[in-house]
């Protein structure tokens, strides 16, 4: 099992003399048709060497403002075909904006993996082009990879999700000497890239706030 995950702690500021910090993971999960035990073994190394640089890296008394996970994962939550990575424990350490639960999503949340065989053409040529068309319900289905079946084939009969959401961006809350709350502002799904990859970037807007209690 080949992977990578890379970590990054910042510093945003100082309140009362203590720190206030972030944390940023980003991987590569195995793209291979069949690979599902290998992904799950492979978030489930990305979540212990998360939890070991937070080890090594804080500080006592470091307010943590974020901590997010991010990459892309190969893995949908529409297929039949990823079932075993939907269920993932991850996704009780980490909440993902975009997700209800397993195999169901939010309505306004899109596929980010786009059909290699037509990035160039005019609909999605552009970013203004895509844009117009992944905002039509019936354009973009033929522009957006739909769920598949184990062996990668598609799945001929699943009923039509919003696309193979593969690019993820998760977030989770800290408790420490300041509690606070994060707060999803907005969900992009970014059009910038318009044929440069058959992937569509999406982006997270946080935003995180003390939590004010009665009587303080």
């Amino acid at each position: 099992m080949v992977m990578a995950l890379s970590d990054k702690k910042v510093q945003l500021g100082v309140s009362q003399g203590k720190r206030i910090v972030g944390y940023i993971y980003c991987t590569h999960l195995d793209a291979n048709t069949g690979g599902a035990q290998i992904r799950c073994d492979q978030l489930k190394q990305s979540l212990h060497w998360a939890q070991q640089f937070q080890e090594t890296n804080a500080q006592h008394g470091d307010i943590v403002a974020f901590d997010v996970f991010c990459g892309d994962l190969n893995f949908d939550n529409c297929s039949s075909g990823d079932e075993m990575e939907q269920v993932h424990e991850i996704f009780s350490v980490y909440t993902d904006p975009c997700r209800i639960g397993p195999q169901q999503d939010k309505p306004w949340a899109l596929g980010t993996l786009l059909n290699s065989l037509k990035i160039y053409d005019e609909a999605v040529a552009t970013p203004e082009n895509m844009k117009r068309t992944l905002e039509d319900e019936k354009k973009r289905q033929k522009y957006l990879e739909g769920p598949i079946l184990a062996d990668g084939q598609p799945d001929l009969s699943a009923i039509w999700s919003e696309g193979r959401r593969l690019d993820y961006i998760l977030y989770r809350e800290h408790l420490g000497p300041v509690e606070l709350k994060a707060a999803v502002e907005k969900v992009s799904f970014i059009t910038k890239l318009a044929c440069c990859s058959d992937h569509l970037p999406v982006g997270l807007q946080l935003s995180v706030t003390p939590v004010a209690h009665p009587g303080m």
